[in-house]
């Protein structure tokens, strides 16, 4: 199954980890931590937002739904949670809430049949936009196929099997990151794109790594970009490792993967960070594999600050 398959795909999605934030003093505080605009999610309404260092520095890429006023949830990357839950709690203690792991599985739902699933299980609204039911807080993502994630506290498990790989393609075709421990604090959220998915407030107020990602914005600091690579390597790509620019007869490190998925023995379709100005006739290689060579596909969305 390929991202544009039209079949249902659906399963436990063991990459991802669910944590959820209650108290009096919850909206404020991730108000002051997350790159969104937390105070204006209404109820069920869901945003993709980056936690930063003081820096601007990326310590993860997450998923954030309002299910009320006090209560909050999120998914993220399970490599990468433990550091991240971590850095959010360094200033909880002068706040009135908690922190908590969900040790629920998180349901994965894409394909076609994807929102008429949904509508079954949630109701049309969830289906269109997300939003939450019963015990269950449902994540819609949109782009070149709609998908959709679940946190579920019923017993409502899915017996299907998912296409992991399938998923990891939609990921990469959307031009949605994430951040794994080697490429975690290494680059701010513009570099990333996420400004060109709606994850960043440029007017709420203060939050941590603001300067640096303002700077980025008003004074044109940040020179590097997202961009999709498709092509060849015998080799696996690894998050973190090097992508190389040909020039004429020789090869310069110009980029990092973010993440990758191979579609066969030796296609791969990856997401790198390369300079803001790298173009279509461009050939890129693996570090690891001198006989590879990629270059760049299109993204479903334009790039800029």
């Amino acid at each position: 199954m390929t991202c544009d398959n039209s079949q249902l795909n659906i399963g436990i999605l063991p990459s991802v980890k669910a944590v959820h934030v209650h108290g009096p003093d919850a909206e404020k505080y991730l108000q002051g931590q997350l790159t969104c605009d937390v105070q204006a999610l209404a109820d069920g309404e869901s945003s993709l937002a980056a936690h930063c260092d003081p820096k601007g520095k990326v310590i993860s890429i997450l998923r954030l739904i309002r299910i009320d006023q006090q209560h909050f949830s999120y998914v993220q990357e399970h490599a990468i949670a433990a550091a991240q839950i971590a850095a959010l709690k360094k200033y909880a203690v002068f706040s009135k809430l908690e922190i908590s792991e969900l040790e629920q599985p998180i349901l994965a739902i894409a394909g076609n049949d994807a929102e008429a699933f949904v509508e079954q299980h949630y109701g049309a609204a969830i289906s269109q936009h997300g939003g939450c039911a019963d015990e269950a807080s449902i994540f819609r993502i949109n782009g070149p196929r709609t998908r959709f994630l679940v946190i579920e506290k019923s017993d409502f498990i899915s017996s299907g099997t998912l296409d992991i790989k399938a998923w990891q393609q939609c990921d990469i075709a959307s031009g949605l990151p994430h951040i794994s421990p080697a490429t975690q604090l290494a680059f701010i959220p513009q570099a990333l794109n996420l400004q060109a998915l709606d994850a960043i407030s440029f007017s709420k107020g203060c939050y941590a790594g603001q300067e640096t990602i303002a700077r980025a914005k008003y004074r044109g600091a940040n020179k590097r970009a997202l961009f999709r690579l498709s092509g060849h390597s015998d080799q696996p790509l690894i998050s973190g490792e090097s992508i190389e620019l040909q020039l004429g007869d020789n090869w310069r490190n110009k980029g990092t993967i973010i993440q990758a998925v191979g579609l066969d023995s030796s296609h791969w379709e990856a997401l790198v960070v390369l300079p803001k100005d790298s173009q279509d006739d461009e050939v890129f290689r693996y570090h690891a594999d001198s006989e590879s060579r990629f270059r760049l596909s299109s993204l479903p969305y334009p790039i800029d600050e």
